[in-house]
């Protein structure tokens, strides 16, 4: 029997605390560390839940006393920023993703929900706006008349406030 073969051969990515191989995910999950050492997100899907959140920064004298060397990225192993915040620890490598310590994802979501909340709803609004213009492009009356009357209402929301006096 070979000692090569597409499933012997393929990278597996480990746990940056404990090296034991992440559970296998499908793409836009987490992958947790089987040890409960962690969770990974990739970029993808950290840009599409928390957006730039994640950049949050915690607090410099929480890094410097935690002690804590970075964590090497799963796929380049370089280390990643470490952002220490009271209770939850990230480790963010913007090329690849983002390694949650211990329920921090948890603690993150919770400290940083309305920021979190106010980027799902951008990102649904860029969708929306997305499936509009292609309609619209497409033919569509509807989509036109639709893209017409949110331009107008974007005109007279900058004449509101160019009245009220605030610089635009």
């Amino acid at each position: 029997m070979s000692d090569h073969g597409p499933y012997r051969d393929a990278a597996t990515e480990a746990c940056p605390t404990c090296a034991t191989p992440l559970v296998i995910a499908g793409p836009g999950e987490l992958r947790p560390c089987p040890r409960g050492c962690g969770e990974w997100a990739a970029a993808a899907l950290v840009a599409e839940r928390w957006g730039s959140a994640i950049d949050i920064d915690g607090d410099p004298r929480l890094r410097w006393r935690s002690g804590r060397t970075p964590a090497p990225c799963i796929i380049c192993k370089r280390p990643m920023r470490n952002t220490v915040h009271p209770s939850w620890t990230v480790h963010h490598c913007h090329g690849h993703g983002a390694w949650f310590e211990t329920d921090a994802r948890a603690r993150f979501e919770q400290q940083f929900a309305a920021i979190i909340g106010q980027h799902r709803a951008e990102r649904l609004e860029e969708a929306q706006m997305l499936e509009l213009v292609t309609a619209a492009v497409a033919g569509s009356p509807a989509a036109v008349r639709g893209l017409a009357n949110r331009l107008l209402e974007l005109e007279r929301a900058l004449r509101r406030l160019r009245e009220s006096g605030v610089p635009v």
